[in-house]
């Protein structure tokens, strides 16, 4: 024999007025007229800019990185691998 299932209590919900229509954003004439500033957009006196270099081979376990040529470069700052980043 199963319990009786007693029906909900009667409740007043407010009506939703966002939920399942547009929403204005703030934000999009902005966007859309290339008037918004990001991030990439700012530059500062003497800035550094830092490119990442990724394996080409997915999953591939890197043996030896000759980072020699990079270091030598007219301009680079530094070269970072795991190596340099103790705990890494």
């Amino acid at each position: 024999m199963s319990p009786e299932v007693k029906p909900l209590p009667a409740t007043e919900l407010k009506a939703m007025r966002q939920v399942g229509k547009p929403l204005r954003r703030v934000d999009a004439l902005g966007k859309a007229t290339g008037a918004t500033a990001y991030a990439a957009d700012f530059e500062m006196p003497r800035m550094l800019h830092a490119k990442v270099f990724r394996s080409s081979q997915p999953s591939a376990r890197i043996l030896h990185l000759d980072v020699t040529k990079a270091r030598a470069l007219e301009g680079v700052a530094c070269v970072l691998t795991a190596a340099d980043l103790p705990g890494a």
